[in-house]
């Protein structure tokens, strides 16, 4: 029995953005933040720094729309292997329809 239906346009995602080291991130995280502040959303943002291996996700407020036009702006400034989307489950949107 169904118990709801999600669309699937309404399941969540994950913009991971990776950065090589601990002082990349420093150098550029205000200028990937300034381009994250124009895109409003539902999807989260996960910061990735390969040396040392650590990972953050930023908070609710700083969620974004990924779009295509946001993917452009970040593939252009980080280049296309560092930045990446991630589908989440559909049972993970908490959401009623």
């Amino acid at each position: 029995i169904c118990e709801r239906i999600i669309p699937f346009d309404q399941a969540r995602r994950e913009l991971w953005v990776k950065f090589a080291t601990l002082e990349d991130y420093r150098r550029d995280s205000e200028k990937l933040m300034q381009l994250l502040e124009d895109s409003d959303g539902r999807d989260m943002v996960v910061l990735y720094i390969e040396s040392p291996k650590s990972m953050k996700r930023l908070p609710d407020r700083n969620s974004v729309h990924i779009d295509e036009e946001l993917m452009v702006k970040l593939t252009k400034e980080f280049g296309e292997n560092n930045v990446k989307v991630v589908e989440k489950g559909i049972e993970n949107t908490g959401r009623m329809l």
